[in-house]
């Protein structure tokens, strides 16, 4: 869905950084605001590709499940 899509990718994101529970990457993070239309998929210039997409969510759902099974050292890399 390209019209949610920008929106879930920066929940997940937000999400993220809150769960670290790190005061220096939610510092940081907040710095990077005016910034963050480069990472929400559907500000760009051009559509993301259907397959670009899918990428990302695999990646994201990839990362969720490091952590859902406490590896956190794949899920660091």
């Amino acid at each position: 869905d390209s019209l949610a899509l920008p929106s879930c990718n920066t929940r997940f994101h937000d999400t993220m950084v809150h769960l670290a529970d790190h005061p220096l990457l939610t510092r940081s993070w907040t710095m990077l605001a005016p910034a963050r239309w480069l990472l929400i998929p559907g500000s760009r210039p051009t559509p993301v590709s259907p397959t670009r997409a899918a990428s990302w969510i695999e990646r994201h759902s990839r990362l969720l499940q490091l952590l859902r099974d406490d590896d956190p050292e794949a899920a660091e890399r």
